[in-house]
């Protein structure tokens, strides 16, 4: 960021917000009614997204938990987006981890690629325009772009560039070792006047040379963590004209309402629930054993985050010793 010129005017109101991770099934130690109160998150977004006169709704990725929910959960969250088309509302968006099928980048075969046919949600991949603003997307597993030749509007004004990204980055201080920081990424962002991240969960704001980079977390608490219990889930409304953004926080009910943390209880682990998915998708004609599966399932885990890689190496222990 800062290479280049200040970009001309654009009264493009944009909210950003996280993973959305939409999914039928209960996150444990959850006792709420969670299908419900997920709904009610993306309902307050797009209420948000009126009140404010945001023309452009970002989700970085992770939109839905897992690629193939039921047909109920993919229908009931494409004719809600359906409806908010009415307000001329995009939703732009790049497909994270948990959208792709084997993490594929293929979409075809997926809940994400539904709704992006269904034109529901705009991919920002290569690039999306929109008045005086390009929005640009990096998908999990795609290069950064690299819009290093200024493009003009109409009256000769450089665009408002703006990167959606669902990657592994995190404050400095986050702890995660397979996780990139902001400065590894500089000259990737450095091109853009907005940076909106995806994949970690909390939230965190970084003002660059130039330009801003959100990564404003996800929009529900899902497991029993006290991290995540005292989370505040919210999105950002980021005014490109004037550079000026909100903090806005969602309607959450209390912890204490919503998680039981009586019982010792595993964590609701993404890792084990990912690789379930894989087991199920991967047993097809062209599968010849159990075996090859779950050696597929292992070593597409091995590609992921420290969790992901966690769980691999515990099932190629336990495999190891039944063998």
């Amino acid at each position: 960021m800062g290479k280049r010129e200040k970009p001309g005017e654009s009264e493009v109101k944009i909210l950003c917000t996280g993973d959305w991770h939409l999914r039928s099934t209960i996150p444990v130690n959850r006792k709420d009614d969670f299908l419900a109160a997920h709904f009610d998150k993306v309902q307050q977004i797009y209420k948000i997204a009126r009140e404010h006169k945001c023309r452009v709704v970002i989700q970085p990725g992770d939109l839905f938990d897992k690629p193939n929910p039921p047909y109920y959960l993919t229908n009931m969250y494409l004719n809600f987006l359906r409806s908010q088309l009415a307000y001329k509302i995009f939703t732009i968006a790049v497909p994270g981890q948990h959208d792709q099928l084997f993490r594929q980048k293929d979409m075809g075969r997926t809940a994400w690629g539904v709704l992006d046919n269904a034109g529901v949600i705009v991919s920002a991949t290569p690039k999306f325009t929109l008045e005086g603003v390009e929005f640009y997307g990096k998908g999990w597993g795609s290069e950064y772009p690299n819009p290093s030749v200024p493009t003009f509007t109409y009256n000769n004004q450089e665009m408002f560039k703006v990167l959606i990204a669902h990657d592994s980055v995190g404050p400095s201080d986050c702890g995660l070792p397979d996780f990139k920081t902001i400065g590894e990424l500089a000259e990737d962002f450095a091109w853009f006047d907005l940076v909106v991240l995806g994949d970690y969960h909390y939230r965190f704001v970084v003002q660059a040379q130039g330009g801003t980079i959100i990564n404003p977390g996800c929009i529900v608490r899902m497991t029993a963590d006290q991290r995540d219990m005292g989370r505040e889930p919210s999105v950002t409304v980021f005014d490109t004209e004037t550079r000026e953004m909100e903090e806005i926080k969602l309607n959450v009910s209390p912890a204490e309402d919503v998680f039981d943390v009586k019982h010792d209880t595993p964590h609701d682990s993404a890792s084990l629930r990912e690789l379930m998915d894989k087991l199920k998708l991967g047993m097809d004609a062209t599968t010849s054993s159990f075996q090859d599966v779950l050696d597929k399932a292992v070593k597409e885990l091995e590609k992921g985050d420290a969790e992901s890689k966690a769980a691999a190496k515990v099932i190629s222990q336990v495999m190891s010793k039944e063998s």
